[in-house]
């Protein structure tokens, strides 16, 4: 599994138990997305059976 780590003043890609450095010679340009969608569900899920169980 791939995916951006960062200490807020570097960011790195972890892959296979590693870090490499993307800032290392100055900062890189890059893009990436987010799919927020399944976590979306799963707090909306939670909300729901919160009000039910109150309810």
């Amino acid at each position: 599994m791939k995916y951006l780590v960062t200490d807020g003043r570097e960011i790195f890609l972890h892959e296979y138990g590693t870090l490499e450095s993307l800032t290392q010679n100055g900062q890189l340009s890059f893009a990436f997305v987010i799919d927020l969608s399944v976590c979306e569900n799963e707090i909306n899920a939670a909300r729901l059976a919160t009000l039910t169980a109150t309810a």
